[in-house]
């Protein structure tokens, strides 16, 4: 077995730094150019091999947690920070997402933010490390908003749009999540008030029960918001051009507006694309093979050798005679 380096010991193996600022204005660009879109390439690329590092992390040491949901929706996350970037007049700048168990989005984007140090993720899940499976807010740095479980989200963005009305608020989707009673509501809710609330939609056809086209026939996401009365499109989450498009069209829509990404689950992992194997944690073999395909030979030694350790609890006597409980790793 070899040795892992000193930095697969202390540092997380994948230099989230190289992230590029984009910046892009929506109600002045109408297509992005070659070297923006080579930029969104990189950095979707870069936020997906972090993805599948440390929810692989997750998942090797029993702690399990999401990666399929997180890993698809990296193209709209990046474009929605270009958005925050250029235009912080306009948007509301919170990954607010109705899939709470996406939280490794939120976490990611905490880290590109400032809010915590890269190497807090490699305890994706860990008991007490305080970053739970869904995001808590108050709980870990730089997330904002609490989840709940599947579905609860948009209701709650619809008050932000209330009182935000000059400024879209975006709400990342999922077939899913729109599965739920809550979302029916809050679509009604949305037209009724005619906010400016803006649902990007992962439709990967892939849920913890299998695919929503074998057990739901006949379920359409796009037709059910439409009975609604929201104006929807559908693309190719995949073709980034095409899908800046049609954000930007919901962007200078007045009123809500549903974008749906068609694509299969986990695209570009072996073995584990279009299938229900994306939705939990990636498991160990398939991040191996991931990681090094991508030549990421550090984040491969950490997730192989499985060094992070189980924290444990234990007491300590104080000076004052008291027990604290306090955490210790192996």
């Amino acid at each position: 077995m070899s040795t892992p380096s000193k930095k697969s010991k202390k540092q997380f193996p994948i230099d989230l730094s190289q992230y590029r600022k984009l910046s892009i204005d929506p109600f002045k660009t109408k297509s992005l150019d070659q070297s923006a879109l080579e930029d969104l390439r990189f950095n979707v690329n870069l936020l997906r091999n972090a993805i599948v590092f440390f929810t692989a992390c997750g998942s090797a040491s029993g702690y399990g947690g999401h990666t399929g949901g997180a890993y698809d929706t990296v193209p709209e996350v990046v474009l929605m920070d270009a958005f925050f970037r250029a235009r912080p007049d306009k948007f509301v700048p919170t990954f607010f997402d109705e899939a709470g168990h996406r939280v490794a989005t939120q976490y990611v984007m905490s880290v590109l933010r400032g809010h915590m140090k890269a190497e807090r993720l490699m305890e994706y899940r860990r008991g007490h490390a305080h970053l739970p499976g869904h995001p808590e807010l108050g709980m870990t740095p730089g997330v904002e908003f609490s989840s709940g479980r599947l579905g609860h989200m948009w209701p709650y963005v619809n008050g932000v749009a209330l009182a935000e009305k000059d400024k879209i608020v975006f709400c990342l989707g999922s077939d899913g999540s729109q599965m739920e009673g809550n979302d029916a509501e809050a679509a009604r809710l949305a037209v009724l008030k005619n906010l400016n609330v803006k649902l990007l939609i992962d439709d990967n056809n892939v849920t913890i029960a299998g695919h929503p086209t074998d057990y739901m026939p006949g379920y359409s996401v796009e037709k059910t918001l439409e009975g609604h009365g929201m104006t929807v499109s559908t693309v190719d989450g995949e073709d980034f051009a095409k899908l800046y498009e049609a954000l930007r069209v919901a962007i200078v829509f007045d009123g809500p507006y549903a974008v749906v990404s068609k694509r299969k689950m986990c695209p570009g992992i072996h073995d584990v694309e279009g299938t229900c194997h994306g939705h939990d944690a990636i498991a160990k073999k398939h991040a191996l093979d991931y990681l090094t395909k991508r030549g990421l030979d550090d984040a491969v030694t950490y997730v192989d050798l499985s060094l992070y350790k189980p924290t444990h609890l234990q007491y300590i006597h104080t000076h004052t005679h008291k027990h604290e409980l306090v955490h210790s790793t192996l």
